[in-house]
């Protein structure tokens, strides 16, 4: 059997290859990135204040793009009057750190008729787990609210807090962002 050396009065702090399940040297197995990480503690001294620094982001609960990473998706705007056109999409994206999706949006649609709603999709595969309140520009004067209502896979935009203002019909630029709890 090893003897484990004491962290506190060694110059090395054991690190457990998975292949061979005992401890390796003092400069430990090499890193994803290139030469070998080091002696734990020479980096990371209990209670101090340096940084933990990662050379590639880190991700979580199973998902493919690492957390505050950000991901492009395609609007799909629905209204509760007329039709809806997406004219120009400058911005549409969002970011996840763990169970919070911020939403970045701007782009330039026409509007058939006046609708007291324009909603935007959330990304695919993403609902809503608590409802969540926001605000938003259009033709950049005017401001409104955006409403993430809980369970649903949209965001409402209103022109005001009652949801009873309408849109006006003709083309419109709307940009916003919103932090939204998500299942």
């Amino acid at each position: 059997m090893a003897t484990i050396p004491d962290p506190a009065v060694t110059d090395w702090v054991p690190i457990w290859n998975p292949l061979t399940e005992g401890p390796v040297g003092p400069q430990g197995p090499p890193g994803p990135q290139g030469p070998p990480a080091g002696p734990h503690h020479a980096t990371h001294e209990s209670g101090g204040t340096d940084e933990v620094l990662f050379p590639v982001g880190i991700k979580e609960r199973s998902r493919t793009v690492a957390m505050g990473e950000w991901i492009n998706f395609t609007p799909v705007l629905t209204t509760n009057s007329g039709t809806i056109t997406l004219n120009n999409n400058v911005a549409c994206n969002y970011t996840l750190i763990g169970k919070t999706m911020i939403i970045n949006f701007y782009f330039n649609i026409t509007l058939s008729a006046a609708p007291t709603v324009v909603s935007l999709n959330l990304p695919p595969g993403f609902s809503v787990g608590g409802s969540s309140v926001g605000t938003f520009m259009d033709n950049l004067k005017f401001a409104g609210f955006l409403y993430a209502a809980n369970t649903n896979t949209t965001l409402g935009m209103y022109r005001d807090a009652a949801g009873t203002n309408t849109w006006p019909a003709g083309i419109t630029t709307v940009g916003g962002s919103i932090p939204i709890q998500i299942a």
